[in-house]
């Protein structure tokens, strides 16, 4: 068998990912209903053993987000189109900002300033944040045209210039940020409003990459789909703990975990997969 017949795209690939999507979102939601019923909020984890499984996590979120920057970055610029760039440099800043936020959890030693429960939060907050908005914002402009090089390089830039704003306000500035949790007392309003907010971007996030993928038969919208709709539900994982070192903590960086490879999955389809099924099409209709 030759290598065209291998790679050459299924008609139906992208609608047969969609089926699969919906089945993993149904499956996690079940699951997350589920821990919703158990005392997970309860079940508070030694620092010791909790400390190096919150790092470990944190460690694979990094590398996919990393990986994502890097596999859409060195992919030649006339076949990366804007949206996905966008995407590759907002994971760029979370990458960042996810490590920033592991480095200032509780218990670990101190990084520029001391580690603090609201530290720890800031990063978190604002590495959702980002994630969130940017999914959604991408999502009305799914097919837009590569960028310039001028564009490339300048958006890069700002970028990188907000997340240094965003480490010296919350590294030098901490006293000045709202509160989010409180010892014995657990989080405030204001965070569990943040957090509601950040799942509802994700929810309307999801619910148009679904939209669009039924319209639209590739395996890019699907897969999106399913990282919107994953993170939603990790991410209410966040808003009722008591403490920053319990089960359902953790619970939720695995829900972050599986958003954040569906993402690398998606843009391994558009920067790596995808030109080489053009090549093989185009090569088919040359030997037809």
């Amino acid at each position: 068998m030759q290598a065209s017949e291998i790679i050459v795209p299924d008609a139906t690939a992208g609608q047969r990912l969609l089926r699969q999507q919906r089945w993993l979102v149904g499956v996690l939601a079940a699951l997350a209903l589920l821990a919703a019923l158990l005392p997970l909020s309860h079940m508070v984890i030694a620092p010791r053993y909790f400390l190096p499984l919150h790092t470990l996590l944190e460690f694979a979120s990094i590398v996919a987000a990393f990986f994502v920057f890097s596999t859409v970055w060195h992919t030649p610029a006339r076949q990366t189109p804007a949206p996905l760039l966008v995407i590759a440099m907002l994971f760029f800043v979370t990458g960042w900002l996810d490590s920033f936020h592991a480095l200032s959890y509780p218990g670990m030693s101190e990084f520029v300033t001391p580690a603090s429960p609201e530290k720890a939060i800031a990063f978190w907050l604002v590495a959702r944040l980002v994630v969130a908005a940017g999914l959604l914002g991408i999502s009305f402009y799914p097919e837009r045209l590569p960028m310039s090089r001028r564009a490339r390089y300048t958006t890069f830039a700002a970028l990188c210039l907000a997340t240094l704003l965003v480490l010296w306000g919350v590294l030098f500035h901490e006293a000045v940020l709202p509160d989010t949790f409180v010892e014995g007392r657990g989080l405030t309003a204001f965070k569990l409003g943040f957090e509601w907010f950040i799942v509802a971007l994700l929810v309307l996030a999801a619910w148009r990459y679904h939209g669009l993928a039924q319209r639209a038969n590739n395996e890019f919208l699907p897969l999106l789909f399913g990282a919107a709709a994953v993170a939603a539900l990790g991410e209410q994982f966040f808003t009722p703990y008591g403490s920053v070192n319990d089960a359902q903590n953790l619970l939720g960086h695995g829900y972050k975990i599986v958003s954040y490879f569906l993402i690398y999955r998606a843009v391994l389809v558009v920067s790596v997969r995808r030109p080489y099924q053009e090549l093989a099409a185009q090569a088919q209709a040359l030997q037809g």
